[in-house]
Formats: C-alpha cells, sequence, structure tokens
C-alpha cells in the first residue's frame, strides 16, 4: 500500500512495469454526484487501497452518506 514500507523487493530480468502513483493535485472540485461515481467507479475496479485513501483524504470536506 501506499506509504507503507515493502516487505519485497523485486528485480525485473527482462520486460518492464508500470507503478499506478496517485497524483496529489490541489483544486480539483466535484460535485456530490460526480464524486459518487468517482468512488464507485474505484470500487468497481476493485482499487481499494485508493478507494480508503480518498475517502479519507476528502471525509473532512464532503461527507459520504450510507444507508
Amino acid at each position: 500500500k501506499m506509504n507503507e514500507i515493502g516487505d519485497y523487493c523485486y528485480f525485473l530480468l527482462s520486460g518492464k512495469a508500470s507503478i499506478l502513483k496517485p497524483a496529489e493535485i490541489p483544486g480539483i472540485k466535484m460535485t456530490y454526484k460526480e464524486y459518487l461515481i468517482y468512488l464507485k467507479k474505484l470500487l468497481d475496479l476493485k482499487e481499494l487501497d485508493l478507494l480508503s485513501q480518498v475517502l479519507s483524504t476528502n471525509q473532512k470536506f464532503l461527507e459520504v452518506k450510507h444507508a
């Protein structure tokens, strides 16, 4: 997970690897509906670590209500 110390070290002998790291982009504005759609997309893609980070980062600005 992001910001955690790794347990393993991998060496690539051939080929290449990609790493997805979310950028901190200040000032992005979404409507509440757009935000919920974005959260749903992260959930559908099983990006649970990123989803958790987005929720915790934005909880003070935008509360997500659930039933």
